[in-house]
């Protein structure tokens, strides 16, 4: 049974407001700080203290920085410390250059003499004027009436600013339902989508394609209770929220879909697992616009079984990308990163594979410009984002044994690679330039990111989980860029 509602869904709550929010504006599409951003209750006004408190003169090149925001934006070396009620936004420096960071908890756009929104290096052969627009992100939760075990698996950016989730929640007599939603500019719901299937109610929808028309695709997995378990299924969903078609599969064994993408064609492409006599196998299906199969194939490594695709997407070509794991008797479980033409014909695979005993794995993949692509896994434990090239070949990598654990990955238009996980109990999003150097952390305490997407103006959007007085309820943020 599918139900759909507009405007409200009954018994579950989220509430996301976009860049374009009137109450938490978003940057304007040509870079600059909308009007009134950071003036929320609370936030500090900018000061003009000199470095010290002793009223001494600078000792050399003045800085100036005026912050705008909630934010605090501090230097290295020792001087400015200014903005969140703190006053020493002047000071003069005998050192030759000068490095400012906005703190952990906002994001900062800089201006002036500075741009951009990492770490602002300054050479200081003159003075120098910095103005610090600082965002906090924008939190809402989402709670099922039983107090259940609600999650945001999916996010997708829409048109015109709009935001699209999917994920599960708690229903009281049949356990979790599928759902997805879409909400407007102004964080109201447009529609509401619920998958209910007449079983034990494991149903999830695990990934989400926002519509141009207002609409999306969703795919995800429902459990049967009978002996084909847990089953794929996949639909379309109209702007009223009405399926116009949805697909549930039913075959004997265990089937699933982990990911969702969509090419220019409308054609849909999804990857997931299904099970032969040997055990699970990665499998990617290609179906129309309407929802009918063009194709279908599986891999696995040398050793049977054990194999899955977690994450898909479409390059400008129209080749797709993949990624997964698979299980070999050498090395154990790898990770794998394929290319396939549009008729699902295999163009080259690159393993990750280390010599630990630790399981390797991508598990999403993204499109950067120039069709680079970037993937997060894990490798021997460690937890690594990897960007390549078109054919396959590394570009750079980040791995480090720092308890982080990466579940999600887009790239921005400016070719900057967002990650979200995990980092022990926390929520975790990272942002990496195009060569590689980290921008900008943000950390979430008892939370779970399981997804990110950017949107038009570069602004992250994060889903997952967070935890509070023991209740696990849906998480969405908007980390303003």
């Amino acid at each position: 049974m599918h139900r759909s509602t507009a405007l409200r869904a009954p018994c579950a709550l989220l509430i996301l407001l976009s860049a374009a929010c009137a109450s938490s504006p978003g940057p304007h599409t040509d870079g600059t700080a909308p009007p009134g951003a950071g003036t929320d209750a609370g936030s500090a006004a900018s000061g003009t203290g000199q470095a010290g408190s002793d009223g001494a003169p600078p000792d050399g090149p003045v800085v100036t920085v005026a912050v705008n925001g909630p934010g605090r934006v501090t230097s290295t070396p020792p001087g400015i410390d200014c903005g969140a009620g703190h006053t020493a936004c002047t000071a003069g420096f005998a050192a030759d250059s000068v490095v400012l960071t906005g703190d952990d908890a906002t994001t900062v756009r800089w201006g002036g003499d500075c741009s951009g929104n990492g770490g602002c290096a300054l050479s200081l052969d003159a003075g120098r004027s910095v103005t610090a627009e600082t965002f906090a992100p924008v939190q809402r939760t989402f709670d099922d009436p039983d107090h259940g075990s609600d999650a945001c698996l999916a996010i997708a950016s829409g048109p015109g600013d709009s935001i699209v989730v999917a994920g599960q929640f708690a229903r009281p007599a049949q356990g979790h339902d599928a759902w997805a939603r879409a909400y407007d500019t102004a964080g109201a719901v447009r529609w509401t989508y619920e998958l209910s299937t007449p079983s034990e109610g494991h149903d999830a929808a695990a990934g989400v394609v926002a519509l141009p028309d207002g609409g999306a695709l969703v795919a995800g997995t429902w459990f049967s209770g009978s002996s084909s378990r847990w089953n794929n299924f996949a639909a379309q969903v109209t702007a009223s929220g009405a399926p116009a078609w949805s697909q549930l599969g039913e075959d004997i064994g265990d089937d699933s879909y982990s990911a969702i993408a969509r090419d220019a064609g409308g054609r849909l492409l999804l990857a997931g697992s299904r099970t032969d006599d040997a055990g699970p196998e990665a499998w990617l299906r290609a179906l129309g616009p309407d929802g009918s199969e063009l194709w279908s194939i599986t891999r696995h490594g040398v050793q049977a079984g054990g194999a899955s695709a977690t994450g898909i997407a479409v390059d400008s070509t129209g080749d797709i990308l993949a990624v997964g794991s698979e299980t070999n008797p050498d090395t154990g479980i790898d990770g794998w990163l394929a290319r396939y033409s549009p008729a699902g014909e295999q163009r080259w695979s690159v393993s990750l594979v280390s010599p630990g005993p630790d399981a390797d794995a991508l598990r999403a993949v993204a499109i950067g410009p120039g069709d680079t692509i970037a993937a997060v896994g894990a490798l021997d434990g460690a937890s690594t984002v990897r960007v390549y090239n078109p054919d396959g070949t590394p570009r750079w990598d980040a791995t480090a044994a720092d308890a982080t654990s990466w579940n999600g990955v887009a790239v921005d238009a400016a070719g900057n690679v967002v990650v979200a996980g995990s980092l022990g109990a926390d929520l975790i999003a990272r942002k990496y330039a195009p060569d590689g150097a980290m921008m900008w952390q943000r950390q979430l305490a008892s939370a779970h990111g399981n997804a990110v997407a950017v949107d038009g103006h570069g602004n992250v959007l994060v889903c997952g989980t967070v935890t509070t007085a023991g209740n696990t309820d849906g998480l969405a943020l908007v980390l303003f860029q």
